[in-house]
């Protein structure tokens, strides 16, 4: 294994003149905020984690629409609509501290960040929740493990939804016009039906037109969301209880995204990196970005030109009518998932969530909490295959996800010396999801002339020849465009993802069982010294489904631990050090964990030491914090964090090219010549049948950083807000 140190420094900088939570001004000067980041009541100022809190107020008077707004004010949070590498409001992710999960982003169980709204964690569909419906947004950095259990890995997002009001009646209506045709109208109606019973309900639709005009005339990134939401909340003298209903439909259109390809503007070339590999001290790299990676206008596309936003943004009359004959799988059929209309590129997306969260004031001081939640995703992608503009090749991917939450716990008094909590959590999750799934279409007649017989012409012995311009091309490096043996008409290879007869799951569908036992201990050693320790004990069965009906279990067992020691040195100055560990579900690799000994032998031939199946990916976080607030006569707050995390087997993407083995399913496939189960995969003209496959790979890196962000008062209606974020990544042990 060859070592490679790559350093990347992120900086986020921010400074806006809003109003923040972290200050809310009155005459008597700042008062404090309670957040729940801890599963209990807690004033921020206090509370001894690196967290950034936004209040419904400072939602509207600030103008944000969506997370994305929000993730700009926080240091060393990011949330876009794209996700990974597919752009559009798909798959999109939350990142903390400069950390992304390179695999296949579809797949939520390798997220690294989840969101919860009103403590019930949430698969996806960030952008359809509307902020106009959130109490308050508490976006907490660094591993949250120990309470809140998988996928907070590197941090989590908490929305707290409004109650309904009971002081009467009341509407509320927004409407706002803004560019590129973007209109968002929002209405919500509340009030009290009996002396414990008040109920809410609100609706909201939001449209943009394109906002990029692709090659082909077509327009990229239009979006729509319609949403509406319902909650009951029933309340007496120590109880509580909040029912919570909310829908959503998304109708996106072709996303405005393209790639930004290394070998045109290449900056590593002529550079050395060092490495830890006494056999290879010196590497020098050819054909990356180095260092800031170029944007639309600067960036050079394929052409040589800078028109690197584009892609595909109208079907082709055969794609359209190819794709609409091709039958769905059983799985995704009979309605349940969305249909995008005929010859459209874009996102189809339906949600549905619904919550209880229950509460109880229990004599002895202390507090019963409940809760639970049911959520459905159903999603139809189609997409130009490529991600560019010079090939009419098309997928669709559709998927469909469902879970269901339990949690309770026990909190005691929050006025002993001594306090703790303890609680129990179930999550269950099955989430089919159809890569290149319904079918891929390769329409062969683009300015490069791709051969209608595959990616690469074939030496005379039948191996790929490599140094084609069609292979280079596919493998992204510059290539001549030279005449090649094919028809000038349409052409069409269809790949469905599967056999015909499959029950529909393919690549990174799962099924999760998590369970959980945790609890947190405080204890004052005095006013200003406190330790807090919290645990989590963790088992979780993952059954990853494949294609060709490929199922294998794995089982983890974990006891995740935070520690916390907190110093007060006076009412405005606190301290605190903390160390934290998470950790991300081990998976089977992809199609190598198939492989018979042949194929395990040419992944092995691209990466010598790749595993069937991979590992736990674990992370150790230290942290040490300083908050002062009350500064400047009361009219201004600071927090500072320096933090360090070791990242552990963390996973990574590779391709190699295989030439396969056949399988019974592979019989009925008449592209191919596989009548001997056994046999090396063939082409109908007898030369073998290679195909590109994307395997996972693991190493080890280290991230270090600081956040900084401040706030202050300058008048009763103007404060403002600064942030400050450096993270510095470093792969220390990675495979090449």
């Amino acid at each position: 294994m060859k070592k490679l140190i790559i350093f990347s420094t992120v900086l986020f900088v921010s400074l806006t003149g809003v109003l923040s939570s972290n200050l809310v001004y009155s005459q008597d000067g700042i008062e404090e905020i309670v957040v729940t980041a801890r599963k209990r009541a807690e004033n921020l100022s206090e509370i001894p984690l690196a967290i950034t809190v936004f209040s419904a107020r400072d939602i509207q008077e600030s103008g944000f629409k969506n997370l994305e707004d929000l993730s700009l004010q926080v240091a060393g949070f990011q949330h876009s609509a794209q996700g990974g590498q597919a752009p559009g409001r798909v798959n999109s992710q939350l990142r903390f501290r400069g950390m992304n999960v390179n695999s296949l982003s579809e797949d939520p169980s390798l997220n690294i960040a989840t969101m919860f709204v009103d403590g019930i964690y949430v698969i996806g569909g960030y952008h359809s929740i509307p902020l106009e419906e959130v109490e308050r947004v508490e976006v907490i950095k660094g591993p949250q493990s120990a309470l809140y259990g998988r996928s907070t890995f590197g941090g989590a997002v908490n929305y707290i939804t409004k109650d309904p009001s009971t002081e009467g009646a009341q509407g509320h209506l927004d409407i706002l016009v803004g560019e590129d045709g973007e209109r968002i109208v929002y209405g919500s109606f509340e009030g009290p039906l009996t002396d414990v019973l008040s109920a809410r309900i609100a609706a909201k639709q939001y449209k943009r037109d394109g906002i990029f005009t692709a090659s082909d005339g077509g327009a990229m990134g239009a979006e729509e969301t319609e949403s509406i939401v319902g909650s009951l909340v029933a309340k007496g003298d120590t109880w509580k209880m909040k029912i919570r209903a909310f829908h959503s439909e998304d109708m996106d259109g072709g996303p405005a995204g393209g790639y930004v390809l290394g070998y045109r503007n290449d900056t590593c070339t002529g550079t050395t990196a060092t490495t830890n590999d006494p056999s290879a001290p010196n590497v020098s790299p050819q054909n990356y970005v180095c260092g800031m990676v170029p944007g639309p206008g600067q960036a050079i596309d394929y052409f040589g030109g800078t028109n690197v936003v584009n892609m595909n943004a109208i079907m082709t009359a055969n794609a359209a009518a190819q794709m609409d004959a091709l039958p769905i799988t059983a799985s995704f059929a009979n309605g349940n998932v969305p249909s995008l209309p005929y010859g459209q590129y874009g996102m189809a997306r339906d949600s549905d969530r619904l919550n209880i969260n229950t509460s109880f004031d229990l004599s002895n001081g202390s507090t019963l909490e409940a809760s639970w939640g049911f959520n459905k995703v159903a999603a139809m992608w189609v997409r130009d295959f490529d991600y560019t503009g010079f090939s009419n090749s098309t997928a669709r991917d559709p998927y469909i996800s469902r879970d269901r939450t339990f949690d309770v716990k026990l909190i005691s008094s929050q006025d002993n010396d001594l306090r703790w909590l303890v609680g129990i959590n179930r999550y269950e999750q099955d989430f089919i999801h159809r890569g290149q799934g319904g079918a891929i279409l390769l329409e062969c007649v683009n300015s490069f002339g791709m051969p209608n017989k595959g990616f690469y012409n074939r030496n005379p012995d039948g191996s790929p020849n490599l140094n084609s311009p069609a292979a280079l091309w596919f493998l992204g490096v510059p290539a001549p465009i030279a005449p090649f043996d094919f028809e000038s008409r349409t052409c069409n290879i269809e790949y469905k993802g599967g056999n015909s007869v499959d029950t529909g799951a393919g690549n990174n569908s799962d099924s999760v069982i998590s369970q959980g036992i945790y609890a947190s201990v405080d204890y004052d050693f005095s006013e200003q010294l406190t330790l807090s320790t919290e645990a989590r004990w963790q088992r979780e069965k993952i059954s990853q489904v494949f294609a060709q009906s490929t199922t294998n279990e794995l089982s983890f067992d974990n006891l995740l631990p935070r520690v916390i020691l907190r110093y007060k040195a006076n009412e405005n100055s606190m301290f605190y050090a903390s160390y934290s560990k998470g950790v991300l579900p081990g998976k089977a690799n992809d199609a190598v964990q198939a492989a018979d000994d042949r194929e395990l032998a040419q992944y092995r031939e691209t990466q010598p030491n790749v595993l069937r199946f991979l590992d736990e990916e674990e992370l150790d976080s230290y942290e040490l914090g300083w908050k002062g607030s009350g500064l400047l006569d009361g009219r201004a707050t600071l927090s500072v964090a320096l933090y360090q995390a070791d990242w552990a087997n963390q996973k990574g993407r590779s391709t190699a090219v295989i030439n396969e083995t056949c399988r019974a399913p592979d019989l009925a496939d008449a592209n191919i010549d596989c009548s001997v189960v056994g046999e090396p995969k063939k082409q109908l003209n007898g030369t073998p049948q290679f195909n590109v496959r994307n395997f996972a790979v693991m190493g080890n890196s280290e991230i270090n950083g600081i956040e900084i962000e401040g706030t202050m008062q300058v008048t009763e209606k103007f404060s403002v807000v600064g942030t400050l974020g450096i993270a510095d990544s470093e792969f220390n042990d990675y495979c090449l």
